[in-house]
């Protein structure tokens, strides 16, 4: 699973919109979105809040694929 797609399926088992997801990272909606689709990737402050949310490495946010 690619880092946009991880990042979507975080915020929807939260039940978070990417509005909400998006001030929870003191960001934008449109920030949020490219993530997802995979247009921008986050930058270090955003992955770490990110990984943080998660509960997760930064490294694991980045692995194309996660192994359980």
């Amino acid at each position: 699973m690619d880092t946009g797609a991880q990042i979507r399926d975080f915020r929807e088992r939260r039940s978070l919109t990417q509005d909400q997801l998006a001030d929870l990272l003191e960001s934008h909606r449109t920030v949020v979105s490219r993530w997802e689709t995979g247009f921008r990737r986050p930058d270090r402050r955003s992955l770490v809040k990110l990984a943080k949310l998660m509960g997760c490495t930064v490294d694991e946010l980045l692995a194309e694929e996660v192994t359980e």
